[in-house]
């Protein structure tokens, strides 16, 4: 067995994206959607070790594997939830270059999780894992030009991050940006133009990854065009989904 395989955890989180912090929380909300947490079964044994009590050496860890220790305990995935340790994954991570680890710290900065909150800090976070190419923080500083937050209002570069964002989106596969960008396409967000086609490209990859909300809007789209026999395929790859799907998304 590969110690280096990619294996899929799902997580409860709340519909915002963030993480459940308690059974009191999740009872408050309304539905909950799951998140897929891609580790390799060495970090799985890795942190499984450290649940039971065992000390691991931060030397022998690659960036990746720092991150997704760190994304083990911002969720509450395989070890109890601790932020304070997920930042300290994150932040070693992010010193060695990671870019999904960069666009961590930002979210701990922003919100003061695991760290206080910063503004300055965690826009220094999100500018390097924009640079250096992270589909997520790419589309979050496109947004932040176009609305004129955290930085001044520019339509221009929020459009060039726009693009950005697309084209690494469909490498790094996260199904959540692909989602949101294909929302965009679809209604026309952000000063984009409507461009049906490029929304079912989006929604497609991320589907393929088990995404019930690019699923969701696959059955949608051709159910307007009048494809059944893609509204067929895609209600039964919709009960295929490793996890349960709130009723709101399930298509009678």
């Amino acid at each position: 067995m590969k110690t280096n395989e990619l294996i899929s955890c799902y997580v409860k989180i709340m519909p915002t994206g963030e993480p459940i912090v308690s059974k009191e929380l999740e009872d408050e909300v309304e539905y909950c959607l799951y998140k897929e947490i891609r580790i390799t079964r060495r970090v799985k044994e890795l942190v499984e070790k450290q649940r039971d009590g065992h000390r691991i050496s931060s030397k022998s860890l690659s960036a990746e594997e720092k991150h997704q220790i760190g994304l083990c305990y911002w969720y509450g995935c395989i070890v109890p939830l601790n932020f304070k340790k997920a930042v300290k994954y994150y932040r070693a991570s992010a010193e060695e270059r990671s870019v999904q680890a960069e666009w961590c710290l930002y979210v701990c900065y922003r919100d003061g999780t695991g760290v206080h909150a910063n503004k300055d800090v965690a826009k220094e976070w999100l500018k390097k894992s924009a640079k250096h190419g992270n589909s997520r923080a790419q589309l979050t500083i496109a947004k932040c030009y176009y609305d004129g937050q955290l930085f001044n209002r520019n339509r221009k570069s929020a459009k060039k991050w726009f693009e950005r964002a697309s084209e690494n989106a469909f490498t790094e596969g996260d199904a959540e940006v692909l989602f949101c960008l294909g929302i965009l396409f679809y209604n026309g967000n952000y000063g984009m133009t409507i461009d049906i086609e490029k929304a079912v490209k989006h929604f497609t990859v991320a589907a393929e990854r088990k995404d019930a909300l690019s699923i969701r809007m696959l059955i949608e789209v051709y159910w307007s065009l009048s494809n059944m026999e893609e509204v067929n395929h895609w209600k039964e790859e919709l009960k295929k989904c490793p996890y349960p799907v709130p009723n709101f998304l399930q298509y009678k």
